[in-house]
Protein backbone atom coordinates (compact mmCIF):
# COMPACT_ATOMS: atom_id res chain seq x y z
CA UNK A 1 0.00 0.00 0.00
CA UNK A 2 1.09 3.57 -0.78
CA UNK A 3 2.49 5.22 2.28
CA UNK A 4 0.30 7.37 3.16
CA UNK A 5 1.80 8.98 6.33
CA UNK A 6 5.48 8.81 4.29
CA UNK A 7 5.08 12.91 4.48
CA UNK A 8 4.81 13.26 8.22
CA UNK A 9 7.60 10.18 8.31
CA UNK A 10 9.85 12.19 6.51
CA UNK A 11 8.87 15.64 8.42
CA UNK A 12 10.03 13.79 11.80
CA UNK A 13 12.33 12.30 10.56
CA UNK A 14 13.95 15.57 9.23
CA UNK A 15 13.25 17.11 12.60
CA UNK A 16 15.31 14.20 14.48
CA UNK A 17 18.09 14.52 12.49
CA UNK A 18 18.19 18.13 12.59
CA UNK A 19 18.53 20.26 9.88
CA UNK A 20 21.10 18.66 8.38
CA UNK A 21 21.11 14.81 6.57
CA UNK A 22 24.55 14.64 7.99
CA UNK A 23 23.48 14.78 11.57
CA UNK A 24 21.63 11.38 10.94
CA UNK A 25 22.89 8.68 12.38
CA UNK A 26 19.33 6.49 11.86
CA UNK A 27 19.39 4.39 8.96
CA UNK A 28 15.36 4.69 8.53
CA UNK A 29 15.64 8.62 9.10
CA UNK A 30 18.38 9.10 6.85
CA UNK A 31 16.45 7.07 4.51
CA UNK A 32 12.98 9.08 4.91
CA UNK A 33 15.34 12.56 4.84
CA UNK A 34 17.19 11.67 1.61
CA UNK A 35 19.91 9.03 0.26
CA UNK A 36 17.86 6.02 0.21
CA UNK A 37 14.30 7.43 -1.09
CA UNK A 38 14.31 6.22 -4.43
CA UNK A 39 14.28 10.16 -5.54
CA UNK A 40 17.83 11.60 -6.85
CA UNK A 41 18.11 15.09 -4.71
CA UNK A 42 20.65 17.38 -6.47
CA UNK A 43 23.60 16.13 -4.65
CA UNK A 44 22.74 12.60 -5.74
CA UNK A 45 23.98 10.88 -8.98
CA UNK A 46 21.85 7.47 -8.41
CA UNK A 47 19.07 6.48 -5.33
CA UNK A 48 18.19 2.64 -5.29
CA UNK A 49 16.15 3.18 -1.81
CA UNK A 50 18.91 1.80 0.29
CA UNK A 51 21.79 2.43 2.23
CA UNK A 52 24.51 -0.28 0.80
CA UNK A 53 27.57 -0.07 -0.85
CA UNK A 54 28.68 -2.77 -3.51
CA UNK A 55 25.18 -2.58 -5.16
CA UNK A 56 25.73 0.11 -7.60
CA UNK A 57 24.64 3.35 -5.54
CA UNK A 58 26.85 3.40 -2.80
CA UNK A 59 25.65 4.96 0.85
CA UNK A 60 26.21 8.28 -0.26
CA UNK A 61 23.98 8.04 -3.12
CA UNK A 62 26.86 8.15 -5.82
CA UNK A 63 27.06 5.81 -8.70
CA UNK A 64 30.03 3.13 -8.14
CA UNK A 65 32.59 2.17 -10.73
CA UNK A 66 31.72 0.24 -13.74
CA UNK A 67 27.83 0.82 -12.55
CA UNK A 68 24.95 2.30 -14.19
CA UNK A 69 21.74 3.35 -12.44
CA UNK A 70 18.11 4.46 -13.23
CA UNK A 71 18.30 7.99 -13.76
CA UNK A 72 14.82 8.81 -11.83
CA UNK A 73 15.59 7.17 -8.89
CA UNK A 74 15.46 2.70 -8.98
CA UNK A 75 17.74 0.17 -9.37
CA UNK A 76 21.94 -0.23 -10.48
CA UNK A 77 23.19 -2.61 -13.03
CA UNK A 78 27.09 -3.33 -13.82
CA UNK A 79 28.11 -2.09 -16.87
CA UNK A 80 29.09 -5.08 -19.45
CA UNK A 81 27.88 -6.62 -22.86
CA UNK A 82 25.10 -8.54 -22.96
CA UNK A 83 22.89 -7.20 -20.04
CA UNK A 84 20.39 -5.26 -22.56
CA UNK A 85 21.48 -2.25 -21.69
CA UNK A 86 23.63 0.05 -24.00
CA UNK A 87 26.42 1.67 -21.43
CA UNK A 88 29.82 3.14 -21.58
CA UNK A 89 31.52 2.55 -25.01
CA UNK A 90 28.84 -0.32 -26.43
CA UNK A 91 27.17 1.13 -29.16
CA UNK A 92 24.15 -2.06 -29.23
CA UNK A 93 23.70 -4.75 -26.60
CA UNK A 94 20.91 -7.04 -27.69
CA UNK A 95 21.09 -9.66 -24.79
CA UNK A 96 23.63 -11.81 -25.86
CA UNK A 97 27.43 -11.54 -26.79
CA UNK A 98 27.31 -13.64 -30.09
CA UNK A 99 28.70 -12.67 -33.43
CA UNK A 100 26.87 -12.32 -36.65
CA UNK A 101 23.61 -10.79 -35.32
CA UNK A 102 23.90 -7.34 -35.72
CA UNK A 103 25.72 -6.49 -32.76
CA UNK A 104 28.57 -8.06 -31.90
CA UNK A 105 30.18 -10.06 -28.82
CA UNK A 106 32.00 -6.60 -27.86
CA UNK A 107 28.43 -4.71 -28.35
CA UNK A 108 29.37 -2.70 -31.05
CA UNK A 109 26.94 -2.92 -34.19
CA UNK A 110 28.27 -5.31 -37.34
CA UNK A 111 28.66 -4.18 -40.72
CA UNK A 112 25.62 -3.96 -42.43
CA UNK A 113 23.25 -3.74 -39.73
CA UNK A 114 21.40 -1.03 -37.73
CA UNK A 115 20.76 -1.13 -34.01
CA UNK A 116 17.83 1.08 -32.92
CA UNK A 117 17.33 0.34 -29.21
CA UNK A 118 19.45 -1.66 -26.41
CA UNK A 119 17.74 -4.89 -25.51
CA UNK A 120 16.05 -5.23 -29.47
CA UNK A 121 17.03 -7.12 -32.35
CA UNK A 122 19.87 -5.44 -34.60
CA UNK A 123 17.99 -5.21 -38.05
CA UNK A 124 19.80 -5.25 -41.85
CA UNK A 125 19.84 -2.00 -42.66
CA UNK A 126 17.58 -2.49 -46.01
CA UNK A 127 14.88 -2.94 -42.79
CA UNK A 128 14.77 1.29 -42.86
CA UNK A 129 12.05 3.92 -41.98
CA UNK A 130 10.40 5.20 -45.25
CA UNK A 131 10.38 2.10 -47.12
CA UNK A 132 6.81 1.34 -46.44
CA UNK A 133 6.81 -1.61 -43.92
CA UNK A 134 6.54 -1.34 -40.58
CA UNK A 135 8.98 -2.99 -38.99
CA UNK A 136 8.68 -3.92 -35.01
CA UNK A 137 10.88 -0.98 -33.63
CA UNK A 138 8.40 1.49 -35.66
CA UNK A 139 5.07 3.02 -34.76
CA UNK A 140 4.18 4.12 -38.44
CA UNK A 141 5.57 3.84 -41.65
CA UNK A 142 4.25 5.73 -44.44
CA UNK A 143 6.79 4.93 -46.94
CA UNK A 144 8.50 8.28 -46.80
CA UNK A 145 10.83 10.26 -44.76
CA UNK A 146 9.28 13.85 -44.39
CA UNK A 147 7.84 14.58 -40.81
CA UNK A 148 4.34 16.82 -40.67
CA UNK A 149 2.49 14.16 -42.82
CA UNK A 150 1.28 12.17 -39.49
CA UNK A 151 4.24 9.65 -39.46
CA UNK A 152 8.06 11.55 -39.39
CA UNK A 153 11.36 11.17 -40.08
CA UNK A 154 12.00 8.58 -37.67
CA UNK A 155 8.93 6.65 -37.95
CA UNK A 156 7.08 8.05 -34.93
CA UNK A 157 3.35 9.05 -35.07
CA UNK A 158 3.24 12.97 -34.89
CA UNK A 159 0.93 14.83 -32.50
CA UNK A 160 -3.24 14.85 -33.78
CA UNK A 161 -2.28 12.22 -36.09
CA UNK A 162 -3.43 8.31 -36.35
CA UNK A 163 -2.06 5.91 -39.14
CA UNK A 164 -3.66 2.53 -39.10
CA UNK A 165 -1.64 0.80 -41.72
CA UNK A 166 1.76 0.69 -42.79
CA UNK A 167 2.49 2.40 -46.33
CA UNK A 168 -0.59 4.59 -46.22
CA UNK A 169 -1.15 7.81 -45.59
CA UNK A 170 -1.87 9.08 -41.84
CA UNK A 171 -4.69 10.73 -41.31
CA UNK A 172 -5.87 14.01 -38.85
CA UNK A 173 -7.44 12.48 -35.72
CA UNK A 174 -10.77 13.92 -35.32
CA UNK A 175 -12.07 11.40 -32.42
CA UNK A 176 -14.42 13.54 -30.00
CA UNK A 177 -12.30 12.38 -26.93
CA UNK A 178 -15.23 12.79 -24.05
CA UNK A 179 -12.99 13.75 -20.95
CA UNK A 180 -15.15 15.53 -18.27
CA UNK A 181 -13.88 19.14 -17.48
CA UNK A 182 -12.66 18.96 -13.69
CA UNK A 183 -12.75 22.68 -11.92
CA UNK A 184 -9.08 23.54 -10.76
CA UNK A 185 -7.84 22.09 -7.61
CA UNK A 186 -7.37 24.50 -5.36
CA UNK A 187 -11.30 24.85 -5.53
CA UNK A 188 -14.21 24.75 -3.13
CA UNK A 189 -13.73 21.84 -1.37
CA UNK A 190 -9.80 22.49 -0.90
CA UNK A 191 -9.22 23.73 2.98
CA UNK A 192 -6.07 24.33 4.81
CA UNK A 193 -5.88 22.90 7.93
CA UNK A 194 -8.27 20.21 7.37
CA UNK A 195 -5.26 17.57 7.99
CA UNK A 196 -5.74 16.69 4.51
CA UNK A 197 -3.27 16.84 1.89
CA UNK A 198 -4.96 17.88 -0.86
CA UNK A 199 -3.13 18.10 -4.64
CA UNK A 200 -1.01 21.08 -4.57
CA UNK A 201 -0.66 21.38 -1.09
CA UNK A 202 2.67 20.64 0.44
CA UNK A 203 2.59 20.73 3.96
CA UNK A 204 -0.29 21.16 6.53
CA UNK A 205 -0.69 23.60 9.56
CA UNK A 206 1.41 22.97 12.51
CA UNK A 207 4.32 21.46 9.83
CA UNK A 208 7.74 22.53 8.85
CA UNK A 209 9.74 21.80 5.32
CA UNK A 210 10.51 18.44 4.63
CA UNK A 211 13.41 19.21 2.76
CA UNK A 212 16.59 19.72 3.83
CA UNK A 213 16.36 23.36 2.81
CA UNK A 214 13.14 23.78 4.02
CA UNK A 215 13.16 22.67 7.38
CA UNK A 216 12.95 26.21 9.14
CA UNK A 217 10.00 27.32 6.93
CA UNK A 218 6.59 26.96 8.88
CA UNK A 219 3.51 26.39 6.61
CA UNK A 220 0.88 29.08 6.05
CA UNK A 221 -2.47 29.29 4.53
CA UNK A 222 -2.08 31.30 1.34
CA UNK A 223 -5.64 31.66 -0.69
CA UNK A 224 -6.58 28.45 1.29
CA UNK A 225 -3.78 26.03 0.06
CA UNK A 226 -1.08 24.87 2.62
CA UNK A 227 2.45 26.43 1.31
CA UNK A 228 5.66 26.82 3.04
CA UNK A 229 6.63 30.56 3.99
CA UNK A 230 8.69 32.73 2.11
CA UNK A 231 11.81 33.83 3.41
CA UNK A 232 13.36 37.05 2.41
CA UNK A 233 17.00 37.24 0.97
CA UNK A 234 16.92 32.83 1.20
CA UNK A 235 16.33 30.72 -1.39
CA UNK A 236 12.75 29.75 -1.51
CA UNK A 237 12.45 27.54 -4.67
CA UNK A 238 10.26 24.68 -4.19
CA UNK A 239 7.96 26.25 -0.82
CA UNK A 240 4.92 26.50 -3.29
CA UNK A 241 4.98 30.05 -3.58
CA UNK A 242 5.81 31.88 -7.04
CA UNK A 243 8.21 34.72 -6.08
CA UNK A 244 9.22 37.20 -8.57
CA UNK A 245 12.57 35.90 -9.62
CA UNK A 246 10.62 32.23 -10.37
CA UNK A 247 8.64 31.09 -13.61
CA UNK A 248 7.48 28.25 -12.03
CA UNK A 249 7.31 26.54 -7.84
CA UNK A 250 4.85 23.13 -8.20
CA UNK A 251 6.38 22.64 -4.01
CA UNK A 252 9.22 20.15 -5.09
CA UNK A 253 12.86 20.32 -5.93
CA UNK A 254 12.77 17.52 -8.40
CA UNK A 255 13.63 17.18 -11.77
CA UNK A 256 11.88 14.62 -12.59
CA UNK A 257 9.76 15.67 -15.55
CA UNK A 258 7.27 17.88 -14.06
CA UNK A 259 7.78 21.10 -16.15
CA UNK A 260 9.50 22.73 -13.24
CA UNK A 261 13.27 22.59 -12.16
CA UNK A 262 15.25 22.59 -9.22
CA UNK A 263 16.05 25.89 -9.87
CA UNK A 264 12.06 26.75 -10.52
CA UNK A 265 12.64 27.69 -14.05
CA UNK A 266 9.97 26.68 -16.78
CA UNK A 267 11.20 23.32 -18.61
CA UNK A 268 9.20 24.22 -21.88
CA UNK A 269 10.14 20.74 -23.81
CA UNK A 270 9.05 18.52 -21.35
CA UNK A 271 6.04 16.65 -21.17
CA UNK A 272 3.74 18.50 -19.02
CA UNK A 273 0.20 16.11 -18.94
CA UNK A 274 -3.04 17.64 -20.11
CA UNK A 275 -6.55 17.48 -18.95
CA UNK A 276 -7.98 15.63 -21.93
CA UNK A 277 -5.04 13.81 -23.35
CA UNK A 278 -5.25 10.72 -24.87
CA UNK A 279 -2.35 8.48 -24.17
CA UNK A 280 -0.97 4.73 -24.37
CA UNK A 281 -0.09 2.62 -21.41
CA UNK A 282 3.40 1.54 -21.81
CA UNK A 283 3.17 -0.37 -18.05
CA UNK A 284 1.01 -0.59 -15.22
CA UNK A 285 3.77 -0.15 -12.60
CA UNK A 286 1.30 -1.29 -9.62
CA UNK A 287 -2.47 -0.90 -9.45
CA UNK A 288 -2.08 2.83 -8.92
CA UNK A 289 0.80 4.33 -10.73
CA UNK A 290 1.07 3.88 -14.57
CA UNK A 291 3.38 4.67 -17.33
CA UNK A 292 2.18 6.68 -20.16
CA UNK A 293 2.88 7.73 -23.85
CA UNK A 294 1.02 10.79 -24.43
CA UNK A 295 -0.56 10.34 -27.64
CA UNK A 296 -2.34 14.17 -28.27
CA UNK A 297 -1.08 17.09 -26.28
CA UNK A 298 -0.15 20.23 -27.40
CA UNK A 299 3.20 19.84 -25.53
CA UNK A 300 4.17 16.18 -25.68
CA UNK A 301 5.41 14.05 -28.66
CA UNK A 302 4.76 10.21 -29.10
CA UNK A 303 8.44 9.86 -27.62
CA UNK A 304 6.97 11.32 -23.89
CA UNK A 305 6.81 8.90 -21.50
CA UNK A 306 4.52 10.22 -17.98
CA UNK A 307 4.26 8.66 -14.66
CA UNK A 308 0.72 9.30 -13.72
CA UNK A 309 -0.49 8.42 -10.06
CA UNK A 310 -4.35 7.47 -10.33
CA UNK A 311 -5.94 10.21 -8.13
CA UNK A 312 -8.13 9.89 -5.24
CA UNK A 313 -7.32 6.09 -5.37
CA UNK A 314 -4.96 3.54 -3.43
CA UNK A 315 -4.07 -0.12 -3.74
CA UNK A 316 -1.99 -2.69 -1.94
CA UNK A 317 1.91 -2.64 -2.54
CA UNK A 318 3.51 -5.50 -4.82
CA UNK A 319 7.38 -6.21 -4.62
CA UNK A 320 8.45 -5.12 -8.03
CA UNK A 321 11.25 -6.12 -10.56
CA UNK A 322 11.91 -4.43 -13.87
CA UNK A 323 9.63 -5.15 -16.02
CA UNK A 324 9.34 -4.92 -20.41
CA UNK A 325 6.05 -3.12 -21.79
CA UNK A 326 3.89 -5.25 -23.80
CA UNK A 327 3.57 -2.50 -25.84
CA UNK A 328 7.40 -1.29 -26.68
CA UNK A 329 9.86 -3.91 -26.20
CA UNK A 330 12.55 -1.15 -26.07
CA UNK A 331 10.74 -0.27 -22.59
CA UNK A 332 11.48 -1.17 -19.10
CA UNK A 333 10.59 0.14 -16.15
CA UNK A 334 9.99 -1.05 -12.17
CA UNK A 335 6.35 -3.53 -12.06
CA UNK A 336 4.71 -5.87 -10.03
CA UNK A 337 6.68 -9.22 -9.75
CA UNK A 338 4.84 -12.89 -9.33
CA UNK A 339 7.77 -14.44 -8.49
CA UNK A 340 8.71 -11.62 -5.59
CA UNK A 341 4.64 -11.38 -5.03
CA UNK A 342 4.10 -14.31 -2.62
CA UNK A 343 6.81 -12.85 0.67
CA UNK A 344 5.28 -10.22 2.62
CA UNK A 345 7.84 -10.44 5.25
CA UNK A 346 7.94 -6.49 4.83
CA UNK A 347 4.22 -4.96 4.18
CA UNK A 348 6.33 -1.70 3.51
CA UNK A 349 6.87 -3.17 0.02
CA UNK A 350 4.44 -5.99 -0.28
CA UNK A 351 1.05 -6.48 0.39
CA UNK A 352 -1.42 -9.06 0.35
CA UNK A 353 -3.71 -8.10 -2.61
CA UNK A 354 -1.04 -5.58 -4.76
CA UNK A 355 0.01 -8.31 -6.86
CA UNK A 356 -3.70 -9.14 -7.86
CA UNK A 357 -4.70 -5.44 -8.20
CA UNK A 358 -1.73 -5.29 -11.01
CA UNK A 359 -3.06 -7.85 -12.70
CA UNK A 360 -6.85 -6.90 -12.67
CA UNK A 361 -5.53 -3.70 -13.67
CA UNK A 362 -3.16 -4.63 -16.37
CA UNK A 363 -6.07 -7.31 -17.58
CA UNK A 364 -8.74 -4.50 -18.01
CA UNK A 365 -5.80 -2.20 -20.08
CA UNK A 366 -4.89 -5.11 -22.14
CA UNK A 367 -9.02 -5.52 -23.25
CA UNK A 368 -8.53 -1.89 -24.48
CA UNK A 369 -4.69 -2.18 -26.49
CA UNK A 370 -3.79 -0.19 -23.71
CA UNK A 371 -5.81 2.85 -24.65
CA UNK A 372 -6.69 5.20 -22.58
CA UNK A 373 -8.51 8.71 -21.77
CA UNK A 374 -6.66 11.78 -19.06
CA UNK A 375 -8.90 13.72 -17.11
CA UNK A 376 -7.99 15.43 -14.41
CA UNK A 377 -7.64 18.52 -11.98
CA UNK A 378 -5.53 21.20 -13.17
CA UNK A 379 -3.57 24.54 -12.39
CA UNK A 380 -6.12 26.69 -12.64
CA UNK A 381 -8.85 28.12 -15.20
CA UNK A 382 -6.88 28.61 -18.04
CA UNK A 383 -3.80 26.30 -17.81
CA UNK A 384 -5.08 23.06 -18.48
CA UNK A 385 -2.07 20.69 -17.03
CA UNK A 386 -2.72 18.56 -14.31
CA UNK A 387 -1.89 18.43 -10.98
CA UNK A 388 1.36 16.71 -9.99
CA UNK A 389 2.20 15.03 -6.45
CA UNK A 390 4.05 17.50 -5.03
CA UNK A 391 6.52 14.89 -2.96
CA UNK A 392 7.13 12.47 -6.13
CA UNK A 393 6.69 14.54 -9.25
CA UNK A 394 3.77 12.29 -10.80
CA UNK A 395 1.44 13.46 -12.43
CA UNK A 396 -2.39 12.74 -10.72
CA UNK A 397 -5.13 12.17 -13.11
CA UNK A 398 -8.25 10.30 -13.53
CA UNK A 399 -8.01 7.52 -16.27
CA UNK A 400 -10.84 6.67 -18.81
CA UNK A 401 -11.42 3.01 -20.63
CA UNK A 402 -13.78 1.97 -22.98
CA UNK A 403 -15.80 -1.17 -21.68
CA UNK A 404 -18.87 -2.32 -23.43
CA UNK A 405 -19.53 0.98 -25.63
CA UNK A 406 -18.64 3.08 -22.49
CA UNK A 407 -16.51 5.42 -21.20
CA UNK A 408 -15.52 4.05 -17.70
CA UNK A 409 -13.43 5.04 -14.90
CA UNK A 410 -10.35 3.00 -14.36
CA UNK A 411 -9.78 3.43 -10.38
CA UNK A 412 -13.66 3.21 -10.04
CA UNK A 413 -13.73 -0.08 -11.38
CA UNK A 414 -10.60 -1.19 -9.55
CA UNK A 415 -12.34 -0.30 -6.42
CA UNK A 416 -15.35 -2.33 -7.05
CA UNK A 417 -13.49 -5.21 -7.85
CA UNK A 418 -11.72 -4.76 -4.08
CA UNK A 419 -8.64 -4.14 -5.41
CA UNK A 420 -8.25 -0.56 -4.54
CA UNK A 421 -9.30 1.62 -1.58
CA UNK A 422 -11.04 5.56 -2.07
CA UNK A 423 -7.60 7.51 -0.93
CA UNK A 424 -9.41 9.84 1.63
CA UNK A 425 -6.49 11.72 3.09
CA UNK A 426 -6.05 13.39 -0.11
CA UNK A 427 -9.20 16.02 -1.67
CA UNK A 428 -10.82 14.03 -5.05
CA UNK A 429 -13.28 15.45 -7.28
CA UNK A 430 -13.90 11.75 -7.77
CA UNK A 431 -14.35 11.15 -3.65
CA UNK A 432 -17.82 10.33 -3.24
CA UNK A 433 -18.38 8.13 -6.26
CA UNK A 434 -15.39 6.34 -5.27
CA UNK A 435 -16.57 5.73 -1.23
CA UNK A 436 -19.81 4.20 -2.93
CA UNK A 437 -17.71 1.57 -4.69
CA UNK A 438 -15.45 0.65 -1.72
CA UNK A 439 -18.43 0.57 0.37
CA UNK A 440 -20.60 -1.80 -1.84
CA UNK A 441 -16.89 -4.10 -2.04
CA UNK A 442 -16.45 -4.36 1.33
CA UNK A 443 -20.00 -5.49 1.80
CA UNK A 444 -19.82 -7.87 -1.00
CA UNK A 445 -16.32 -9.36 0.38
CA UNK A 446 -14.68 -8.44 -2.98
CA UNK A 447 -11.16 -8.82 -3.48
CA UNK A 448 -9.25 -8.18 -0.59
CA UNK A 449 -12.21 -7.19 1.86
CA UNK A 450 -12.32 -11.44 1.61
CA UNK A 451 -8.98 -11.60 3.34
CA UNK A 452 -10.53 -11.62 6.83
CA UNK A 453 -13.85 -11.57 9.11
CA UNK A 454 -13.46 -7.98 10.08
CA UNK A 455 -11.95 -4.75 8.84
CA UNK A 456 -9.80 -4.88 11.84
CA UNK A 457 -8.26 -7.92 11.00
CA UNK A 458 -8.21 -7.59 7.17
CA UNK A 459 -6.29 -4.12 7.43
CA UNK A 460 -3.72 -5.67 10.61
CA UNK A 461 -3.26 -9.01 9.30
CA UNK A 462 -2.32 -8.18 5.41
CA UNK A 463 -1.50 -4.74 4.91
CA UNK A 464 1.21 -2.31 6.46
CA UNK A 465 -0.76 -1.22 9.06
CA UNK A 466 1.37 1.53 10.33
CA UNK A 467 -0.12 3.18 7.44
CA UNK A 468 -3.17 1.55 6.39
CA UNK A 469 -4.49 2.13 10.22
CA UNK A 470 -3.95 5.95 9.54
CA UNK A 471 -6.99 6.23 7.02
CA UNK A 472 -9.07 3.13 6.20
CA UNK A 473 -9.66 2.25 10.42
CA UNK A 474 -10.39 5.60 10.51
CA UNK A 475 -14.35 6.11 11.29
CA UNK A 476 -15.04 8.73 9.06
CA UNK A 477 -13.23 6.77 6.15
CA UNK A 478 -15.95 6.99 3.45
CA UNK A 479 -18.65 7.13 6.34
CA UNK A 480 -18.79 2.92 6.62
CA UNK A 481 -20.29 1.59 9.21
Amino acid sequence: MHKKIEFILALAAGIACGTTLSACTDEDSYIKHGCGNKVIEEYETCDDGNLEDGDGCNSECQVEDNFACDKIGGPCHKIECGDRFKDGEETCDDGNTENGDGCSSKCIIENGYICPDAGSACLKEELVCGNGNKEAREACDDGNLTDGDGCSKTCTIENGYICPEAGKLCQKDDTNTEIPTYTPNPGPQTQCGDNKFEAGEICELGMTGMTEDMTDRQCIDKDGRCVLESIEGEENCGNGVLEDDEECDDGNKINKGDGCSTKCKLQPDICKLQNGSAAKVLLAADGDTLKLRVLKDGNCTTESTVTVRMHGIDCPECAKDKTTSSVDSSYEAQACSEALSSDYSDKTKNEKGGYEAWEFVNTLLASVDYDVKVGCETVSDTNPVCLADATLGRFLAYIGIEKDGQSIDLAQEIISAGYGMAYTQFTSQRIEAYCEAENSAREEKAGVWSYGDTLEQIVNENFDAASADAYLLDPNHCQYQ
